[in-house]
C-alpha cells in the first residue's frame, strides 16, 4: 500500500468512526444494547436521573468485566431526550489509597445525585461497601460537587442515625426492642420471629452504631427537604431518614416502613420521582422482593421498577405498569427489554 493510499485509508476510517459517533438513536430496541454518543453500551448500573438546567443525567455503577467490586467509580451520562445519551465520564472515581472507605476494590452502588437549592450544590448518596468485608458493612456514602458531572469530592461514609430510635418509637416500645434477644430467635421466618423483628430485634442491635443501610433513594419535597429511603434491618425494613439542609447528614428523625416485610428496596429509583411507601406498594400488589415487583411474569428475574434487576429474563410479557426488563450476556452487558415493539423518537 503506498503512502498516499494509507493516508486516504486512515483519514476514510476516521470519518466513518466520526459518522458512528455523530449516529442519532431514533429509536430503543428490546433486548439490544444501548450505546452512547461513542458508539459504546451504557455502564450505569443501579442508576438514579436527576433533571436540570434543561438535561437529564444518568448516574451508575461503573462495572467491572468480572465481579462486583468498584475499580472505576460512578460513571455519568447525560441526555435532551433520554434516548440519546453522552458518556460525561467519571462522576466519582475510586479513590488509590489504601483504607479509604471508597478504596478501589470497595463496592459502590445505587448512586443517587439531587441538587441542593440552598447551597447550590450536588449531593450524591450512594450504597457502600468497604473493600474486602462483602456487605457487611451496609454503609451510605456522601459526595458533593458543584457541577452535575462532577468531579463530586467524597465527603464521608456511615451508618444512618447511630445512637437515635425512630421518631415513632415510645419509651415502652425502646424497653421492648432493647430486652429482645437475637439468640431466642434463631429460626427466621416463624411468626414469632417475625413479630420480634417488628417490635425492634434488629432495630434495637444496630442503634448503638446506627441502622444499615443498602439498597436506597432519595427524594426532595416541594419544600426543599430532603429524605433518604433505604433498607435496613437485614433488608427486612425500609428507613425513610431526614436529612440535614445541606443534605449531607441526618436530622436524627426517620420512621421504619413495613418492618420484617422484606422490602429490599424502595419502589422508585429516580433520584427526584415522588417515592411512595411499600405499604402503597403491597396495596396495589406489587411487594419488592429480591429487587422485583410482584406479581412480574418474570418471577425474581425482572422488575416493574425503572432499576432493573439483575439476572436472566425468562420471559418478555408486558404488565399493566410497563416494566423495564433486564437481560444480561456477559458481566457487563445488559439489555433493557420494554414490552413494546420498540421507543420511538417523537
Amino acid at each position: 500500500m503506498t503512502r498516499k493510499s494509507f493516508l486516504w485509508l486512515g483519514l476514510w476510517l476516521c470519518c466513518l468512526t466520526a459518522g458512528v459517533k455523530a449516529q442519532q438513536l431514533e429509536r430503543i430496541s428490546p433486548g439490544q444494547e444501548w450505546p452512547d454518543n461513542k458508539g459504546e453500551h451504557i455502564n450505569a448500573h443501579g442508576g438514579g436521573l436527576l433533571f436540570d438546567g434543561g438535561k437529564y443525567y444518568w448516574y451508575g455503577e461503573n462495572r467491572p468485566a468480572r465481579g462486583f467490586t468498584t475499580e472505576v467509580g460512578v460513571e455519568v451520562y447525560s441526555s435532551t431526550d433520554l434516548m440519546n445519551w453522552t458518556d460525561e465520564g467519571v462522576a466519582l472515581a475510586v479513590s488509590e489509597e489504601a483504607g479509604s472507605p471508597i478504596e478501589r476494590g470497595c463496592i459502590m452502588e445505587r448512586p443517587k445525585v439531587v441538587r441542593n437549592p440552598k447551597t447550590g450544590k450536588y449531593v450524591m448518596l450512594f450504597h457502600l461497601e468497604l473493600k474486602g468485608q462483602g456487605y457487611a458493612a451496609a454503609r451510605v456514602g456522601f459526595a458533593e460537587s458543584d457541577s452535575p458531572t462532577g468531579p463530586f469530592r467524597f465527603i464521608r461514609s456511615l451508618r444512618p442515625n447511630a445512637g437515635v430510635w425512630p421518631a415513632d418509637f415510645s419509651r415502652k416500645d425502646i424497653r421492648e426492642a432493647k430486652a429482645l434477644k437475637e439468640e431466642d430467635y434463631k429460626e427466621w421466618w416463624t411468626p414469632a420471629w417475625r413479630e420480634a423483628v417488628t417490635k425492634g430485634l434488629l432495630l434495637a442491635r444496630d442503634v448503638p452504631g446506627g441502622q444499615m443501610s443498602r439498597d436506597m433513594t432519595v427524594f426532595v419535597d416541594d419544600d426543599g427537604k430532603a429524605y433518604h429511603i433505604y433498607s435496613a434491618e437485614e433488608n427486612l425494613t425500609l428507613n425513610l431518614a431526614e436529612l440535614t439542609d445541606d443534605y449531607l447528614d441526618y436530622t436524627g428523625k426517620y420512621v421504619r416502613i413495613a418492618p420484617a416485610d422484606r422490602t429490599r428496596r424502595p419502589p422508585s429509583s429516580s433520584a427526584t420521582a415522588h417515592t411512595g411507601s411499600s405499604r402503597a406498594a403491597a396495596r396495589d400488589g406489587h411487594r419488592t422482593r429480591h429487587g422485583c415487583s410482584r406479581p412480574n411474569p418474570c418471577g425474581d428475574r425482572g422488575s416493574s421498577c425503572p432499576r432493573p434487576s439483575w439476572g436472566r429474563m425468562r420471559t418478555s410479557h408486558s404488565t399493566r405498569k410497563a416494566p423495564i426488563y433486564l437481560r444480561w450476556k456477559e458481566r457487563t452487558t445488559a439489555t433493557y427489554s420494554w414490552p413494546t415493539a420498540g421507543i420511538h423518537a417523537a
